[in-house]
């Protein structure tokens, strides 16, 4: 079959949608995209491909996203993986390898640095062996357990209960509202590049249904999907730190209705250190990177939940 290739602009949202709910069996909508590729704040977007059959149907697609990174007092323009996508008519067709190659050459134009992402175990061997991505390591996910009436992971299980777990949520996060506007990166630490936060950034992660809360006299980044997902913890210098920290954050998961704590963190940044013999430590998802034109030590950087472009 004969495939026809096109960049992403606001005219593929639609068929982004349709490609979303043959690949997933999830709905999406149009607003989703519209927000995700929002980019302009950073000069660049739409980076990414789709395939069309024969029919001019939606078959596959392959996008990044661009991030600011920094490292060592200076800034990068990269790119995180997301919404990788192929219908199963048309799995098998090598269109993922196909579309990830214009992609990553028409990032390098964009000017992109790097790409890294977090596949998952069905993607990563393509990612590794036919778009030859370096992965050094996985991000370790500390978690523990809350005893509470589970309505969160219901709510995540039978659809139908969301809206209402979510007017709930919101109701009880406004006992732990936080007056920050935004938090500083705790993977920046031990001289680990990462992504670099603004105001902007900010803005832009604020349409995924995350929230800034106060935990322990500090901001707390979070996302409840079936458990609590804490995507960053601000760090600052104040005494018996992890003895306030867990405490509230289990007396928020049980007022979500959250039976668990999960904080996804890289390896050996400051609250991996932290975390160790307060939570319970398990294998998390694979980082891997691809060099476009950088030169720079990938595996010097770290990462957390909150940079995840689905949090």
């Amino acid at each position: 079959m004969e495939y026809r290739y096109k960049r992403v602009d606001e005219s593929c949202y639609k068929d982004l949608v349709l490609l979303y709910e043959a690949a997933f069996k999830q709905i999406t909508t149009v607003d989703y995209y519209q927000h995700k590729f929002d980019t302009d704040y950073l000069g660049v977007k739409h980076l990414g491909f789709l395939a069309y059959d024969d029919k001019d149907e939606p078959a596959a697609f392959y996008g990044v996203f661009p991030y600011m990174m920094e490292y060592k007092g200076k800034q990068y323009l990269a790119a995180q993986s997301g919404d990788t996508m192929t219908s199963p008519a048309h799995g098998g067709k090598g269109l993922f390898t196909t579309l990830a190659k214009m992609t990553y050459e028409l990032a390098k134009q964009e000017g992109i640095q790097f790409i890294f992402g977090f596949p998952n175990a069905n993607s990563y061997p393509g990612f590794v062996k036919k778009l030859n991505w370096t992965h050094q390591e996985n991000m370790t996910n500390w978690e523990t357990s809350v005893f509470t009436f589970p309505c969160a992971a219901l709510a995540k299980k039978f659809p139908a209960l969301a809206p209402l777990h979510k007017a709930y949520t919101k109701l009880v996060l406004r006992f732990f509202k936080t007056d920050k506007t935004f938090n500083s990166n705790s993977a920046l630490t031990f001289g680990y590049g990462g992504v670099h936060r603004s105001e902007e950034y900010f803005r832009y992660k604020s349409f995924y249904n995350n929230h800034l809360v106060d935990i322990g006299n500090r901001a707390a980044w979070i996302k409840v999907d079936g458990a609590l997902l804490v995507g960053d913890i601000e760090l600052n210098e104040r005494a018996n730190l992890m003895q306030k920290i867990k405490p509230s954050l289990k007396w928020l998961a049980f007022w979500l209705g959250c039976n668990k704590i999960i904080i996804p963190v890289g390896k050996d940044t400051m609250w991996d250190t932290l975390l160790r013999g307060w939570f319970t430590p398990a294998e998390g998802i694979y980082i891997g990177y691809l060099d476009l034109q950088s030169g720079l030590p990938l595996e010097n950087f770290k990462f957390v939940l909150a940079d995840f472009d689905t949090f």
